[in-house]
């Protein structure tokens, strides 16, 4: 069902006042801000607990103070996570969507704000889950209330595909490291990261002409002696 501005601003209200009970990162820069009581839901893989509402405002996104940017999209992992932390204990004290392009804006106690922001081509990614399952999120530049069967089924064929090879990689792949490790690839100068999606966003090449993986394929957790600042 298609949400009129009055309708979708009516379902953002009870968001408003609730506080983060759990931040956190999933696949590459993806983030989830699960808020109000949390508990578990054995319908899903999740290993966090759920909140009541959650929010993500999927791989795209700055998290910002006081009309500065403290971390976003392209900035490395540990930045992304001190980022995300940041949100955690906070209440949201508004949000409210752009137009003509449906971003997502969330504002926080503290000053702090999340914005969606798509830098690639399509639409917006972001989505709202609620505790009985609705979800909102945007669908043909327009915003969209469903349920979760209803969401699935609108991933293209491709989606389910792409899915699938990319999980089915990364189990052969696994995660290299040669010991000593001096520190993570995703922080090492020398990772060049792949263009996928899923779980191939967990992985990048080598370029370390010193380093044991030079021209190989590496997890961003992977690492060696040969990292490079």
């Amino acid at each position: 069902m298609k949400l009129s501005t009055k309708k979708y601003q009516n379902l953002f209200k009870p968001i408003i006042g609730m506080p983060v009970s759990l931040a956190w990162k999933g696949y590459d820069s993806s983030m989830f801000l699960e808020l109000g009581e949390l508990h578990t839901n054995e319908k899903t893989n999740s290993r966090h607990l759920l909140g009541e509402v959650c929010i993500c405002p999927a791989f795209e996104w700055i998290i910002a103070c006081d009309n500065r940017i403290i971390c976003g999209r392209e900035d490395k992992m540990a930045s992304l996570e001190n980022g995300i932390k940041l949100l955690q204990g906070r209440t949201v004290t508004g949000i409210s969507v752009a137009d003509p392009i449906p971003e997502l804006l969330v504002n926080f106690s503290g000053g702090y704000n999340v914005r969606s922001v798509q830098m690639r081509t399509g639409e917006p990614e972001w989505t709202i889950r609620y505790f009985n399952g609705k979800f909102i999120r945007v669908y043909n530049g327009k915003l969209l209330i469903s349920n979760e069967s209803e969401r699935l089924e609108k991933l293209e064929m491709w989606e389910n595909e792409d899915m699938q090879l990319s999980d089915d990689a990364a189990s052969r792949w696994g995660i290299p490291i040669e010991l000593p490790k001096s520190g993570d690839c995703i922080d090492c100068k020398c990772f060049a990261r792949l263009d996928g999606s899923f779980s191939f966003l967990d992985y990048g090449v080598c370029s370390n002409a010193k380093g044991v993986f030079d021209s190989k394929v590496v997890h961003f957790t992977s690492g060696c002696r040969a990292f490079l600042v």
